[in-house]
């Protein structure tokens, strides 16, 4: 009982980020960049170093864009030969590796600064 008596109080007595290194209260900008010392997993990247590197209309044209292509797929590709749909594939792959593996990089050589 003594133990949870302690932590009450100390729950009821200190402010609330005060063990947090990120101010929680600000106001949140949805077209601001990531604060500092914030990164994704390794497997967001690729979602993560576009929205970093370029304008939010281009990155939400593109997202519409593949959605929709997405959606018409069977119909689009109906009639597309097994060559063409490897070549995407592979452009996909390697968009996906690229950005995965040497995002940082990508962004350092964009950018000239780390994120």
């Amino acid at each position: 009982g003594a133990a949870f008596f302690v932590l009450f109080t100390v729950a009821l007595c200190l402010p609330f980020d005060s063990f947090s290194s990120f101010p929680l209260f600000q106001p949140f900008d949805a077209l601001g960049s990531t604060p500092d010392g914030v990164k994704p997993e390794w497997y967001f990247n690729f979602v993560y170093y576009p929205l970093e590197l370029l304008p939010i209309w281009v990155v939400m044209l593109g997202q519409t864009l593949a959605v929709g292509v997405l959606l018409v797929a069977p119909w689009l590709f109906r009639t597309t030969g097994r060559r063409a749909l490897r070549v995407l594939a592979l452009v996909a792959a390697i968009y996906l590796i690229v950005i995965t593996v040497f995002g940082n990089a990508v962004y350092v050589a964009f950018k000239g600064v780390q994120p």
